[in-house]
């Protein structure tokens, strides 16, 4: 099983052929040796577009399951990729640029967020030439605040930001994960269409103002900041059951069913006090403070 599933791609000469390797390796570590010459080509053409038309940071990554691998290239440019016409005739002789992509791969498609995009595909056995997947676009944009209605204030105490940080981009990759098996496997994979569900039930609740406060503290270099929100009356129910799609997503991960890390001991423990306080003040009680080692003190 991958040991690593992320490589930053360095901008030099040499960058296309180490990707190349990589993604070689990759798809020997989870036993698909048929996928090998589709993933170099896709992923040399994805690369490649990503240095001439993209923007650092660029990384490779390798998500999906052992059955429905896919390969990722992200940049740091949000423009979304010039997808070619759907001439047969060209995209069969030239062989160039992001129709090879297409001939390459099963499914194809790219994400745009706010400073990045990634386009991905799920490598095919072999090039067909006389084949082409729709082109899925999804654009991210920021859950609108619920300005209507009852609030309750909410304050995390002492929250550790490069931990924040490291949780957010886990949670990130999971929702796009299922999101993905939703949409292009959902009869083999019927439980991400259900967990698709919740989260996006979650982030609709979910105040974007912490994450702002976020990614604020991670620019001015704070190692911990006090975060402190509005919440909806409807948010505490759902944090159960987000830290349980959490849990099982980990369950996955440890039985090489998602090609991804699951978090740690101590980010598992870290996931549940956070998210535990919005539930535990919506019910009245003081805000409680992260301390390293897994455990936490009330404040009075």
């Amino acid at each position: 099983m991958l040991s690593n599933t992320k490589l930053q791609v360095d901008v030099g000469p040499r960058s296309v052929g180490v990707v190349r390797r990589w993604v070689a390796d990759a798809c020997l570590d989870i036993g698909r040796p048929e996928l090998v010459d589709c993933a170099q080509l896709g992923v040399s053409e994805l690369v490649t577009n990503a240095l001439l038309h993209g923007a650092p940071p660029i990384s490779v990554a390798v998500r999906g399951t052992v059955e429905h691998p896919r390969i990722e290239v992200t940049d740091g440019s949000p423009r979304p990729p010039a997808v070619p016409g759907n001439d047969p005739e060209r995209l069969a002789t030239t062989g160039r640029g992001l129709s090879i992509v297409a001939k390459c791969s099963t499914a194809w498609g790219a994400e745009v967020e706010r400073n990045r995009k990634i386009v991905w595909f799920e490598p095919a056995s072999d090039v067909r030439p006389y084949i082409d997947p729709p082109f899925a676009l999804s654009v991210s944009e920021p859950p609108e605040e619920d300005l209507s209605g009852e609030h309750i204030p909410v304050t995390i105490l002492g929250a550790e930001a490069d931990t924040c940080h490291a949780l957010l981009t886990h949670y990130r990759e999971l929702r796009r994960e299922l999101r993905m098996l939703a949409m292009t496997h959902s009869e083999d994979y019927p439980l991400a269409n259900r967990l698709s569900e919740l989260i996006l039930a979650f982030e609709k609740e979910f105040p974007h103002a912490a994450i702002l406060q976020l990614e604020e503290a991670l620019r001015d270099g704070q190692t911990t900041l006090d975060v402190r929100v509005d919440i909806t009356p409807r948010l505490p129910a759902l944090i159960p059951q987000i830290l349980e799609v959490l849990d099982i997503a980990d369950a996955f991960c440890r039985a090489q069913r998602f090609l991804a890390i699951a978090r740690t001991p101590d980010q598992n423990a870290y996931s549940h006090w956070f998210l535990g306080e919005f539930s535990r003040q919506a019910g009245g009680e003081a805000p409680s403070r992260w301390k390293p080692g897994g455990s936490a003190q009330s404040v009075s």
